[in-house]
């Protein structure tokens, strides 16, 4: 029997609140060991040929597979796209599509209320990268998906032969972060890329034509990047005569990849992703202590220099910062931009050939001096609904994405075309066989869906070649393998936080506190940087620590303590 999908639909609605700190105390109750007897799937002795494995279905057979996805606007037609057309004719299964409207969690909302109606699902869901595992946890428990977990074992093939090529504790992450540790149930097909360029927060690009004009050497110190950024201000590096330089300006929250986390980690180490810090297995809140308030006075006298811009804490997409770093008029307007090379660059420019990376801030207080990395952990962004009457061929038509030849042109587009196959070394000095033609194969065309949204990825085509010629995408590459090489020169924090499975009540206490916690302390970052709330203020940051208090950050931190030592004793 079903059971009630609202309690999902709550879980959605407490996950995305932002405001309000108040509230009676939950419930903890310690649940033992509930990862202890996680099987993970048993793989083949031997992988089948394409020869005998496709197509999935017989030429006599008519089947037909509902897919549930958020439809791009960039992509003029899923039906006869170039990537659904490859799936149809490898598989032998007919596609067609149920679209869900604005973000992924507007999606997860839909779908929610869509169970809840008593509504038929699509036969599968694909793309929901930002779906949480307590949701799936919830909509299995719920029976509105499948526990895809036995199809691992008996319909697999594809799957397997990536999951080789990953590390033995990879391997582990993918089955025991993605089980439901009260179920059991395994209910999200998983996607992971090795570790990769995106693994970097830390992406900053200087105008370096700017520095040569005006003397400078790159900043290394908050010291330096004030001098640095002043100059820049003043001093006319663009040449044009007028004073509309920009020092420095990113989007607001881009996963790290902005000021404030730039200026904080050269005080006290943060990661965007994660609220809590860990040292010799102690969970502690960074955004608590002196050398953050430290980092905020800092950022404050930026901004009130005209040296940070406050853009910083509006500009909500990277088309926004795009026209501020590379500017159409041709004429480079700002001296330092955050935020990731490839999605701001995107759009033929030469002024990409002025940037190269900036190397993070050294340690101010004894306690920074971090660039930020996020590990690799698996995301479950596609699954298998109750309402499928095929489960075993919409299982095999997610393992077909895993295929080489599939996986990568649901990342670069159609061979020949987008890309090649080639050999060499990619920005990150891996290995690489995608040597890629249509640099503006993520933003147009019918070639692909525009995104990674299953599979395992891995440094053969993940990322592309580096180009090391006088093109502008040439120019791109080089910029962004300067970037990277600069955050890789940061210290990088050994121990760290990472992915975690909660159980069910320790999933209601984190849902019901952790919005309400990131939401405060984000707004808060905001108003010590452009002085609505004065971070030299003992009033205002004690305020501040008060209203912490109030978001009962002890009691998350204490859950949170339960959840990453049952988590980390079994990996």
């Amino acid at each position: 029997m079903k059971k009630s999908i609202f309690r999902a639909v709550s879980l959605l609605l407490s996950l995305v609140m932002t405001l309000g700190c108040l509230g009676a105390c939950g419930n903890y109750e310690d649940e033992g060991d509930p990862l202890a007897n996680i099987e993970v799937p048993t793989a083949p002795s031997d992988y089948v040929s394409d020869e005998e494995w496709l197509p999935l279905v017989g030429d006599d057979e008519d089947v037909t597979l509902t897919i549930g996805i958020v439809g791009k606007a960039n992509i003029p037609n899923y039906e006869t796209n170039a990537y659904t057309l490859m799936l149809e004719e490898l598989s032998g299964i007919n596609i067609k599509f149920q679209y869900f409207t604005g973000s992924v969690p507007d999606a997860i909302t839909q779908l929610s209320l869509m169970a809840a109606a008593n509504e038929k699902l699509p036969d599968m869901v694909w793309g929901f990268s930002s779906i949480s595992t307590q949701t799936l946890f919830e909509f299995g428990q719920d029976e509105y998906i499948v526990d895809l977990k036995p199809y691992f074992e008996e319909h697999a093939n594809y799957f397997w032969q990536s999951y080789d090529k990953l590390t033995e504790k990879e391997q582990k992450d993918i089955f025991v972060l993605g089980t439901d540790p009260e179920s059991g149930g395994f209910y999200g097909f998983p996607m992971f890329a090795q570790p990769m360029n995106d693994n970097w927060n830390s992406m900053f690009a200087i105008n370096q034509q700017w520095l040569d004009t005006l003397g400078l050497q790159a900043p290394t110190t908050p010291d330096e990047l004030y001098n640095v950024l002043k100059a820049f201000k003043e001093g006319d590096p663009n040449g044009n005569g007028k004073a509309d330089e920009i020092p420095m300006v990113s989007r607001a929250s881009d996963d790290g990849n902005d000021p404030a986390m730039y200026i904080i980690n050269s005080y006290v180490y943060i990661n965007p992703h994660y609220l809590l810090n860990v040292d010799n297995g102690e969970l502690w809140a960074p955004f608590t202590t002196d050398e953050y308030r430290q980092a905020m006075i800092f950022m404050r006298k930026l901004v009130k220099e005209g040296l940070l811009s406050d853009l910083s804490f509006s500009i909500s997409t990277d088309a926004e910062l795009m026209a501020l770093a590379t500017p159409s008029s041709g004429t480079a307007i700002t001296g330092i931009f955050a935020g990731h090379p490839l999605l701001i660059c995107e759009i033929e420019n030469d002024l990409v050939s002025q940037y190269t990376g900036l190397v993070p801030l050294k340690d101010t207080t004894g306690k920074g001096g971090y660039t930020v990395y996020t590990d690799s952990t698996p995301r479950y962004p596609c699954f298998i609904t109750t309402d499928c009457k095929h489960p075993e061929l919409a299982f095999k038509l997610l393992d077909l994405m895993c295929k080489d030849e599939v996986v990568t042109t649901m990342r670069w587009g159609v061979e020949g075309i987008d890309w090649t196959r080639s050999s060499g070394n990619s920005i990150m000095d891996t290995p690489s066989q995608v040597y890629c033609t249509n640099p503006s194969v993520w933003s147009t065309g019918n070639q692909n869906w525009h995104g990674s949204g299953i599979g395992i990825l891995t440094h053969d085509n993940y990322l592309p070649i580096l180009q090391q010629d006088d093109s502008w995408a040439g120019s791109r590459d080089l910029m962004m393998k300067s970037v990277m090489d600069a955050a890789k020169l940061g210290k990088e924090k050994e121990e760290r936080m990472t992915k975690l499975v909660y159980t069910s009540s320790e999933s209601e206490i984190i849902t019901e506190l952790e919005g309400p916690i990131r939401g405060y302390v984000e707004r808060a970052r905001a108003l010590f940087a452009t002085g609505e709330m004065d971070p030299s203020s003992d009033k205002d940051w004690n305020e501040y620590l008060k209203t912490l208090e109030q978001c009962r950050l002890d009691e998350y931190i204490s859950t949170m303590q339960k959840v990453y030592d049952r988590t980390y004793a079994e990996q």
